[in-house]
């Protein structure tokens, strides 16, 4: 594969590839794209948050991560666009450790790409050629920018994407990347109310019960420091229980719950008995759907049996049809995992009666020299670094 970049009058480079599907052309649009790039995802089932501006320019700014705007176009025609991201694969377990200053000498070491629901594609005759030339124009990219790896998970909520499935891999393998299965639950909340609550599996309609028998109340967060200091005891507990470093609260307000609660994008939720705190639960709200995470109970709640952790995920399915979502993402699931904690997380997702959905995960490990260092010393020293890590975590 070749390609020859230009840059062009007024803010875009243009990316003109060759080959196989030479009727699409590849754009970067430089700098912050414009706002017909979330408009576009806006509507759409496949319009997924982690493709919109609000995420790109979150990640540029607390993650140092550089965003990548491209859009994949058929003469003048946009047919497909697709946020990806160029940094390094420790981003996570920086921002646990409240380590993010490290992000800089991580990138210059261990540089890496990734995109998350993407892209999007507005003309299905067009699906995959549009990630050929897109994935295409990454790898290319990556492997010029000298890096070790990349990860890529598609728009599983698009239409088309299980008719699909078979190509895409087809167009990913001659990429270079491998295959990995993924799956999530998502409730449609379409159905009326009874409907919904029939739907959830036996055990979470008793704790639904139990919990309003309980008189357990459920409010709503906002960016203030009741609620900041809510979910930050929340999240400190559950973290110290399950043995993995907690987040500061520093770090809590950088997150990108904080972060877009003004922009309408943010909700959250907690469960109080007599006051006292129970479990939280932060979801980020985008064209229709509600992307759960950060679930979180208190020592206390585990100690006296109170079911507030279940209210909530009734009330946020209950919640998010009175307010015109059209989904529910309960943010993947691991239903073969090995881990026993791993297990009970899938177990608990998997009552509150959502359908289960299946995609895949790519990744590619490039044949750049840091990648190969990198590939060596993570099986040299993989063990006794995790040894270091749990450690550290204690």
């Amino acid at each position: 594969m070749s390609a020859q970049t230009a840059q062009m009058p007024g803010e875009r480079a243009v990316s003109q590839s060759t080959g196989a599907w030479t009727q699409i052309s590849v754009e970067r649009l430089s700098g912050t794209a414009p706002p017909e790039w979330d408009a576009r995802l806006c509507g759409r089932t496949d319009g997924s948050w982690r493709q919109s501006t609000h995420y790109g320019e979150y990640k540029r700014q607390f993650y140092n991560e550089e965003p990548v705007y491209l859009v994949a176009r058929c003469g003048d025609r946009i047919v497909a666009q697709l946020l990806a991201f160029f940094t390094h694969p420790y981003g996570w377990s920086l921002y646990r450790r409240d380590a993010s200053f490290l992000a800089p000498l991580c990138q210059t070491l261990a540089p890496w790409f990734y995109c998350l629901e993407g892209p999007v594609v507005f003309a299905d005759e067009f699906y995959a050629e549009a990630h050929r030339a897109l994935y295409g124009w990454l790898v290319e990219e990556a492997m010029g920018r000298g890096c070790i790896g990349g990860s890529a998970i598609p728009s599983y909520y698009a239409e088309s994407y299980p008719a699909q499935r078979a190509s895409l891999r087809e167009v990913m393998a001659e990429q270079g990347f491998d295959r990995h299965d993924k799956a999530t639950l998502v409730v449609d909340l379409a159905p009326e109310p009874d409907e919904l609550f029939a739907n959830l599996k036996k055990e979470a309609r008793n704790k639904v019960r139990r919990a309003e028998k309980q008189a357990i109340e459920i409010v709503e967060l906002r960016d203030d420091p009741e609620s900041l200091e809510r979910l930050y005891r929340a999240m400190d507990e559950t973290a110290r229980r399950n043995g993995v470093a907690p987040v500061s609260m520093r770090m809590l307000r950088q997150s990108s719950w904080t972060h877009c609660y003004d922009r309408d994008l943010s909700r959250g939720f907690a469960s109080l008995a007599s006051g006292q705190l129970l479990s939280t639960q932060m979801a980020v709200a985008f064209n229709g759907i509600l992307s759960l995470g950060g679930v979180s109970y208190t020592d206390y709640s585990r100690a006296n049996k109170l079911y507030g952790n279940d209210l909530v995920q009734w009330h946020i399915i209950r919640w998010g049809r009175e307010n015109g979502y059209r989904l529910v993402d309960f943010s993947g699931i691991a239903p073969r995992a090995a881990s026993e904690k791993l297990q009970a997380i899938h177990a608990f997702k998997a009552k509150w009666g959502g359908q289960r959905v299946e995609y895949d995960h790519f990744t590619v490990d490039l044949p750049t020299l840091r990648g190969k260092v990198s590939r060596l010393l993570v099986d040299k020293l993989g063990a006794s670094l995790k040894r270091w890590d749990r450690r550290w975590r204690r």
